[in-house]
């Protein structure tokens, strides 16, 4: 476009009069031919801070607005003779204003040509400059921005509200196996397994509603296969539209480790059974149904006669496929909806749901068919032997009415079948205990023990693996009889159990473990927190909260001074309730460990949810790890899990330097045990309170 007017004195101040009434954002001038500036506008001279007389007249590549760049000078000079000879030019430079900082410039340089058609020669030449330099700042942080994200390491998508991707990063390309131009356009519910094309309106609203979640799902691979992955969704609203960009983790791998995790928690590495742990889950399940049905559940205890002869003659190799034999055929004794589990050593156990009318007849013929199966003979190394198994049986709900009791009866009755020679079975029954004095005087005792003040607490610390400082103590219950001696819990436990004894001492051990933990403190040498444990009796009391407030209350004891040690089959007996309880007891302030981990049955699943603070590592493990590279690998597991989930880990029963040393490389953060102290008296408490242990060289 070319443009003419007229050149004469008042044409050029009409120009003048229109330039000075431009925006201060636009900055105008006028050139002639040879690059003079004649006029400049005021928001030119205020931006630049120079005056009329520093510019006009003289050539304007020479200002000082160009001083500081060579190139940009020469770049001006060229388009000044291009606009001489009728070209227009357009281009960007950097200048520098009155505060000397950089400025992106849209120069724009048009010739005016005098206002008579036969005459095509340039009069003179309008400058224009616009600043762009935010609008080029801000492009350049976009572009910034878009390379980050088409390089981020994660698969990025934007779905509109319509289900259709928008937008894919490189990352969602390669995550999915489609080129970008596949992917866009295609439907979220395509690759989403989880999501269709009907439930898609409901969860768009839903996802409106909250403005975010995060959820687990499955990925569909270009190749068909299928890829679990961790979905964060945002919405947004920009310029009257509606999106949501996804964030995709792909999780395979923490979920083939989480399989092998579980794997190794819950199975058996010789016989691939099932252990205890996940027998344990199993049966409490079988309650929940038998309870709901009226119907009975059935758990034998097997174990191998002699079985150390047999190691000792074909030595652990030829001992484990021993173990593996036997393993097949008690699976063969039974149905597929049946569990058969190792639970340790030459011990195994089977769960058998069965209807009341016939379970004791039906339970017979299984023992007398497992006794059968061990007549023939094994072979191993190409040499024959025999090898024969008893049997315990203990049925639910006559012989107990939860794992650990219905576990601990069958055992016994395993036990009475040992000593009556092996190769029998044997129904679990009360009658030879109730049949015992020395049982029947040790119960009148333990009715009296309470009021007598038999009963002492001493105290075991817990060390922190890294400084060797002592954090706290679990309060371990010892009854000091006149005439016994003193006795431990174990002797002593399951006759209160059964009496309800429980929950008076557990009321006194709670109520005393306090006491001193307030006196210890206003010495200034309390523990950081002192752990007691709570029976399953006690737990299931409907006042078991208000109680322990109260104590709290009269004792005085700061609730973040006390953590209750709970164990798994407590937990897994009733869930939800025992979850309520829990909050409840959080509610206090208290904190909550979770005892004897990796012996009992926790779903990783209700791990989670859990109001723990807590996980102590059972002594079973703990007494293997030197040995077995399967109780490591479950100690680390252990760890790493209760680490993920912001838990402190506690290892019960270190007794040697080599187990410590091997728990402190996997992380373990406490550690219990005869390797730093036995329990001690409260004097004793005293006199260690300032030590400080070596836990590493």
């Amino acid at each position: 476009m070319q443009t003419y007017t007229q050149t004469g004195p008042d044409g050029i101040q009409r120009l003048h009069d229109v330039m000075d009434g431009f925006s201060p954002a636009v900055f105008v001038g006028l050139l002639t031919i040879d690059g003079i500036l004649t006029y400049i506008n005021k928001s030119t001279l205020e931006a630049f801070d120079i005056k009329h007389e520093d510019v006009l007249g003289k050539p304007f590549a020479t200002s000082s607005v160009w001083a500081f760049s060579a190139s940009s000078r020469g770049h001006l000079r060229k388009s000044i003779k291009l606009a001489a000879k009728g070209e227009a030019s357009r281009f960007d430079v950097v200048i520098r204003d009155k505060l000397q900082q950089s400025r992106i410039m849209d120069f724009f340089l048009h010739p005016v040509f005098e206002d008579n058609k036969n005459n095509k020669e340039v009069t003179f030449i309008v400058l224009s400059a616009r600043d762009v330099t935010d609008r080029q700042q801000a492009e350049h942080t976009l572009h910034m921005t878009q390379f980050a994200v088409d390089h981020a390491e994660g698969a990025i998508f934007q779905v509109g509200a319509d289900s259709n991707l928008i937008y894919v990063n490189e990352s969602a390309c390669q995550h999915l196996g489609y080129p970008r131009e596949k992917l866009i356009g295609m439907s979220l519910y395509e690759i989403d397994m989880k999501i269709t094309e009907t439930d898609w309106p409901i969860r768009w609203a839903e996802l409106k509603a909250h403005g975010s979640f995060q959820r687990e799902s499955i990925h569909r691979h270009a190749s068909g296969r299928e890829i679990p992955v961790e979905v964060s969704m945002t919405y947004f609203e920009y310029q009257g539209e509606e999106y949501s960009f996804l964030y995709v983790k792909d999780i395979s791998v923490n979920k083939a480790n989480a399989g092998r995790i579980d794997y190794l928690a819950h199975y058996d590495r010789i016989t691939r059974l099932p252990n205890r742990m996940l027998l344990t889950s199993r049966l409490n399940q079988a309650i929940n149904v038998a309870e709901s049905n009226k119907s009975a559940v059935i758990v034998l205890c097997i174990g191998l006669d002699r079985f150390k002869l047999v190691n000792d003659i074909l030595g652990n190799i030829g001992g484990d496929e021993v173990l593996q034999i036997a393993a097949d055929r008690m699976v063969m004794c039974v149905s597929t909806m049946d569990t058969v589990a190792r639970i340790g050593g030459d011990e195994f156990a089977m769960v058998l749901e069965r209807g009341v009318a016939r379970h004791r007849e039906e339970t017979e013929q299984i023992a007398e068919k497992i006794l059968d199966a061990f007549t023939h003979p094994f072979v191993v190394y190409g040499q024959e032997l025999f090898v024969m198994c008893s049997i315990g049986i203990a049925v639910y709900p006559e012989n107990g009415t939860d794992a650990d009791e219905l576990l601990k009866n069958a055992s016994a009755a395993l036990h009475e079948a040992k000593a009556q020679g092996g190769n029998e079975y044997h129904l679990y029954t009360s009658a030879p205990i109730s049949r015992d004095p020395e049982r029947w005087q040790l119960e009148a005792d333990l009715r009296h023990a309470l009021a007598r003040k038999e009963f002492e607490l001493h105290y075991q610390p817990r060390i922190d693996v890294t400084t060797g400082k002592i954090l706290g103590a679990e309060a371990l219950l010892r009854w000091q009889h006149p005439e016994k001696g003193m006795i431990l819990p174990e002797q002593f436990i399951t006759i209160a159990e059964e009496t309800g004894l429980i929950l008076a001492i557990g009321e006194w051990v709670l109520t005393t473990a306090c006491k001193q933990q307030t006196q210890w403190c206003e010495r200034g040498i309390g523990f950081d927190r002192i752990g007691v444990n709570l029976s399953a009796r006690q737990f299931r009391q409907k006042d078991l909260v208000n109680n322990i407030a109260v104590i709290l209350d009269e004792t005085g004891l700061d609730p973040d001074l006390l953590e209750l040690e709970l164990t798994e089959s407590l937990l897994m007996y009733d869930v939800a309730t025992a979850t309520e309880t829990m909050m409840e007891l959080k509610g206090l302030g208290m904190h909550i460990a979770l005892d004897d981990f990796g012996t009992g049955y926790s779903s990783l699943s209700y791990l989670r949810y859990f109001p723990i603070d807590t996980l102590k590592i059972d002594r079973s493990f703990v007494n293997e790890i030197t040995l077995d590279e399967n109780s490591v690998a479950i100690a680390e597991a252990i760890i790493v899990m209760a680490h993920r989930l912001h838990l402190t880990v506690i290892a019960e029963g270190v007794e040697t330097e080599e187990q410590l040393a091997i728990l402190r490389d996997l992380g373990c953060d406490q550690i219990q045990g005869f390797h730093f102290s036995k329990p001690l008296t409260e004097a004793d408490v005293v006199a260690l309170m300032s030590k400080k242990y070596k836990v590493s060289d």
